[in-house]
């Protein structure tokens, strides 16, 4: 370079940073109390709750972690369940569903959502 200095290879410097990944939530979802015991237990590094909602940093470690996943992670599932199939597959207007979802480390939460058929175009997406 110019002054006589080179750049590292890449990744040289790695080892000074740490790989976090931020997970939101909508603020309705719990209370800042209860947000911060739950991602504490959960194994968070941090939460951050604010006006917008909270936000939890976790090492992506943790997102390999099966039950943490469960409990936490909606995204990069296969929702082969009952309800997930059904969901999918749904052709009316809406669908109504209650059901038992799995948490992890033996939890289960009564959910009810509507589901809606979804169409990219004018194909039904979905199971």
């Amino acid at each position: 370079t110019k002054s006589g200095g080179n750049l590292g290879e890449t990744g040289s410097v790695s080892f000074m940073f740490d790989r976090t990944g931020i997970i939101e939530y909508d603020r309705s979802v719990a209370s800042d109390d209860a947000m911060l015991d739950a991602a504490i237990e959960a194994g968070a590094d941090d939460v951050v709750s604010g006006e917008a909602g909270h936000e939890i940093y976790a090492s992506t470690e943790g997102y390999r972690d099966v039950a943490w996943n469960t409990a936490n992670s909606r995204n990069r599932r296969i929702f082969n369940d009952p309800a997930g199939l059904a969901a999918a597959r749904n052709l009316r207007s809406y669908l109504v569903q209650s059901y038992a979802r799995d948490m992890g480390n033996g939890n289960t939460v009564m959910m009810r959502e509507i589901d809606v058929p979804i169409r990219v175009q004018g194909r039904h997406w979905g199971g």
